[in-house]
């Protein structure tokens, strides 16, 4: 037994919850766990226990032995103050001079458990449970997998709610933040995350009403209006963006972060910048645009958009293609923002408005969006584990799979 099983185990109650007794005989029962710490102190911070009749809230210690307490001193540390339960695999001190029990799990771990944990252990694969999915029942897994859809959303959303906080609760504001993040499409994730950034709010409201401006600021912040190049609209952009530049003290990120090699034309960081200025420029007040739509098909019909023409003949400044054609942003683009940042934001503003409703109207939309087309699908499919929908993958995407070790409780 290791420490950090023993932990896992208590976390997720993968042990026998009925008929606990204490090792001062006193009966024990588990009313909430508590939330595992990962900083200095207590395991498990908020619990909520009865010992014999009476409720207690506070913290847990968990240890493999009873004396494990004093070896690692935690008698004299008074972040310990506040426990109410000391859980062991095995009880091994002859005295316990404490108020709160000392609970020993070994005799209600079950043996499959540890046996499960082993394989897992010796066994390394991708997907470390796949010879065991086999076992769980549908029932099961549809459960598991709709509570790791909320718990992934929880976690995605809760830098979502802080720039919210931030920013006075400008809904706008977050949503562009987001949409600029989005069109990285993973590779340049990060380049589009420092433009977002480097531009404040208001310029980008200013720019919304003129196309050519709000290339300039995007194509200029983003580094890639310092060079000189023999071309018109090139030059175009360059002045335009030396006036915004100088009127708002502007600081462009550095050019060398874009990612080109190895990707087809069409991602291009250019070309996105460039669909992103039309998106931009199109939805001057999405949130409002949003809040009147209810079907998937009107809100798709938004992001429909191209290119300026320019960029027909382009995939880079300064130098013209052999073929001619206009850049759209393809369906499997739009199905990207959609999973990865309206469908969320949408049920974000459900949450604030506790509007249940919305929400499960939002988890049919994504269960109606084709899911993507990736490594980590790729995957689960060899497991047999099929992904009828862009809810699939939502929901166990880049989780462990906690259902190989069975629940006792």
């Amino acid at each position: 037994m290791q420490e950090d099983l023993l932990q896992f185990i208590w976390q997720y109650g993968l042990f026998q919850a009925h008929c606990l007794v204490a090792t001062n005989n006193e009966t024990i029962t588990i009313i909430n766990r508590g939330s595992i710490n990962k900083n200095s102190g207590p395991d498990f911070l908020s619990a909520k226990i009865k010992v014999g009749t009476t409720i207690l809230v506070g913290n847990i210690e968990v240890h493999i032995k009873t004396s494990d307490w004093f070896k690692h001193q935690h008698q004299k540390d008074p972040a310990y103050n506040n426990l109410i339960l000391h859980v062991v695999y095995e009880h091994d001190a002859s005295t316990w001079p404490y108020h709160f029990p000392v609970l020993a799990l070994k005799e209600h771990i079950s043996e499959e458990i540890l046996q499960t944990y082993q394989h897992l252990m010796h066994h390394k694969q991708e997907i470390a449970c796949s010879n065991l999915l086999s076992s769980v029942s549908d029932l099961v897994k549809y459960n598991w997998q709709q509570r790791l859809l909320l718990e992934r959303w929880e976690m995605k959303l809760m830098d979502w709610k802080l720039e919210l906080a931030n920013n006075q609760n400008d809904w706008q504001q977050l949503l562009i933040k987001r949409l600029i993040i989005n069109f990285g499409f993973n590779v340049n994730a990060a380049g589009f995350e420092l433009l977002s950034k480097s531009i404040p709010n208001k310029l980008f409201m200013k720019a919304q009403s003129n196309p050519l401006e709000m290339e300039a600021l995007l194509f200029g912040q983003a580094g890639f209006l310092e060079e000189s190049f023999a071309d018109d609209y090139y030059q175009q952009l360059q002045t335009l963006y030396k006036f915004i530049r100088h009127k708002y003290q502007l600081q462009p990120i550095e050019k060398h972060i874009w990612k080109f090699m190895r990707m087809r034309p069409v991602n291009f960081p250019t070309i996105r910048i460039a669909q992103l200025a039309a998106l931009l420029c199109k939805t001057t007040h999405l949130c409002a645009m949003l809040s009147s739509i209810s079907s998937l098909h009107d809100i798709r019909s938004i992001f429909k958009i191209t290119a300026s023409p320019y960029w027909d003949k382009h995939v880079r400044f300064g130098k013209e293609t052999v073929n001619s054609s206009a850049k759209n942003l393809g369906e499997s683009a739009i199905d990207s923002i959609f999973i990865n940042t309206l469908l969320p934001f949408l049920f974000l503003q459900a949450s604030y408005e506790d509007n249940y409703e919305k929400k499960m109207l939002v988890i049919d939309w994504l269960q109606s969006i084709k899911a993507e087309q990736n490594a980590i699908v790729e995957k689960w499919s060899t497991c047999a584990w099929r992904v009828n929908s862009a809810l699939d993958p939502n929901r166990y995407c880049n989780y462990i799979i906690i259902i190989a070790f069975p629940r006792n409780v």
